[in-house]
């Protein structure tokens, strides 16, 4: 969270990297769609809405690896995941490009919740954009070679830049989906094998390394015991944010009449560095007790220029990122431009 109160002005022309960290919730979304068929032994999972698929690879029986780990280079040059299983068994895999206002996070999510849905347990491997231990940058193509080590039957770019990364598993299946940025859209990549022989070994051994805690890394303080202070801030919970496409905002807000609607337009771009500081002080900002009725929304445009574009945006009259909006009947009460800190936000926004 920012400490400065020093306002700086959202991005328009210029940007700078940043990156993003992005928490994958793996809450269920109801999406009304057509369902598509997976493959042998598999529960069908329904496309993203809006989505265009752009690939199919089923096979009844196929010997491969999945990777665990980012890709990162190797010392003889080149790019692999250093944490990989091996399978055998049916498997079916299945590209698609989105619709450039989709998030990718709501797409991730999309997927998440069915396969929890299913009975799957969630590992995130890497949030948005993934980055390898070593620091090696994410790439289609390197993501391209660990799916798809053999046949080449997958589309490079389907696998797409600057992405998240996520694994679901349960004795008898395992899912791996990637969803990335493909120019100005995103595109998303779902592998799931059905076997009844899988090693989950490897993952399990890798989320344990995860977990296990450093041997050199110092103890906490122990706690200590301070009065209360009337200035502090009011305890804080999981962030409360429902993300919303551009074009179902009209329909919510006719939908939720009595709502005082706090809406963030940003981006999970990592080339705007303004959305990337200003993203989590938003989550920390709704994780805070409210009056009654507030809610707050986010809509978020990737890239971000594609905010220039959007015929929702230039009706609320927003043209940088990231902008903050209170609707309160359908009427816009106020308006804060730039990166801010929890503090002002606040004042400005809630208070």
């Amino acid at each position: 969270m920012l400490a400065s109160t020093t306002p700086t002005p959202p991005c328009h022309a210029s940007a700078r990297r940043a990156v993003v960290a992005l928490s994958l919730a793996a809450g269920a979304l109801s999406m009304a769609h057509a369902q598509a068929p997976q493959g042998p032994g598999a529960t069908p999972l329904t496309p993203f809405p809006r989505a265009t698929e752009y690939v199919r690879h089923i096979n009844p029986l196929e010997q491969g690896t999945l990777p665990i780990s980012p890709p990162e280079r190797k010392s003889g040059g080149g790019m692999q995941s250093r944490w990989r299983m091996n399978y055998e068994g049916a498997v079916s895999v299945v590209q698609y490009d989105h619709k450039n206002d989709d998030s990718p996070l709501l797409i991730a999510r999309h997927y998440a919740g069915q396969l929890k849905a299913q009975g799957y347990e969630l590992v995130t491997i890497c949030d948005m954009p993934c980055q390898a231990p070593d620091g090696s940058s994410d790439s289609s193509q390197s993501w391209r070679n660990e799916f798809d080590m053999v046949g080449k039957k997958l589309d490079l770019y389907r696998f797409g830049h600057h992405g998240l990364y996520f694994m679901a598993y349960k004795p008898d299946a395992i899912a791996a989906v990637r969803v990335g940025q493909f120019g100005e859209r995103p595109v998303s990549t779902v592998k799931r094998v059905q076997s009844a022989s899988l090693d989950l070994g490897p993952l399990k051994a890798w989320i344990a390394q995860q977990q296990a805690p450093t041997p050199s890394a110092a103890l906490p303080p122990p706690p200590q015991r301070t009065a209360p202070s009337a200035s502090a801030e009011p305890p804080a919970g999981p962030p409360k944010i429902t993300d919303i496409a551009p074009s179902d905002l009209a329909k919510w807000l006719t939908d939720h009449p009595t709502r005082r609607v706090v809406l963030q337009l940003t981006s999970f771009d990592p080339k705007c560095g303004h959305c990337a500081r200003a993203n989590p002080v938003y989550a920390a900002l709704s994780s805070r007790p409210v009056p009654e009725g507030t809610v707050f929304l986010r809509m978020s445009f990737q890239p971000w220029q594609s905010v220039g574009q959007s015929p929702v945006a230039q009706q609320l009259g927003v043209n940088g990122l990231p902008t903050y909006l209170v609707i309160e009947g359908g009427q816009q009460t106020r308006r804060r431009n730039g990166d801010w800190d929890e503090a002002t936000l606040r004042r400005e926004l809630i208070d």
